[in-house]
């Protein structure tokens, strides 16, 4: 967010389409994928998937068209790259933040390498610690896309009653507050073995 008010230079109108498109076409696209993998794959045969390859296969066997499963490889690949370009862009604005007075006429440069080598480094050395971190960075998203945001919305209610917007009303923020604790909560007590898990 700090990167998109950055770019659109604080225009309040042009944030709230940024944040309602950016979040809204990504839902609906995620949602037709979860549904088009779940509706044409069995739960048992789609637990037997490890990787994208694998995947793919198991989508081209299930609909005899070999288009879709290209099309799995190729929507995996475009879904990588735009995570990958929209968290390197907030790191790499976050390291202009904290360390682009030190770093001198080269900064930007300094900057790209400090925020694509080592996690490319860690993710070719370490393929499965890189996974395993994932998990971890998740939670750490949660705290800061779900949990921070509602706190913040809640101090801003209570120091200025008047002027803060009422969209959705204390009920709303208590359930996005509610729902971020669950996202965080439920992989913790899977790996407790206090949840079953959903899959092997």
């Amino acid at each position: 967010m700090p990167s998109v008010t950055e770019y659109l230079e604080g225009d309040q109108a042009g944030l709230r389409r940024a944040v309602l498109l950016g979040t809204g076409i990504p839902l609906v696209v995620y949602l037709l994928w979860q549904f088009a993998i779940f509706g044409l794959i069995p739960q048992a045969e789609l637990m037997q998937v490890r990787d994208l390859d694998a995947l793919s296969q198991v989508m081209t066997q299930a609909t005899g068209n070999q288009n879709l499963g290209l099309a799995v490889q190729v929507f995996s690949a475009l879904a990588l790259t735009t995570s990958v370009l929209g968290v390197g862009l907030a790191l790499l604005h976050s390291l202009r933040d904290v360390l682009g007075g030190w770093l001198g006429k080269a900064r930007w440069l300094w900057l790209g390498l400090l925020t694509f080598v080592p996690p490319t480094l860690l993710a070719t050395l370490y393929p499965q610690g890189f996974v395993a971190l994932l998990g971890y960075a998740g939670i750490l998203a949660v705290l800061y896309t779900v949990l921070l945001p509602g706190l913040l919305l809640l101090r801003v209610r209570r120091q200025h009653p008047t002027s803060a917007p009422r969209l959705g009303g204390q009920p709303a923020i208590w359930l996005s507050l509610g729902l971020g604790a669950a996202i965080i909560l439920i992989p913790l007590l899977v790996q407790a073995g206090w949840l079953p898990a959903v899959a092997s």
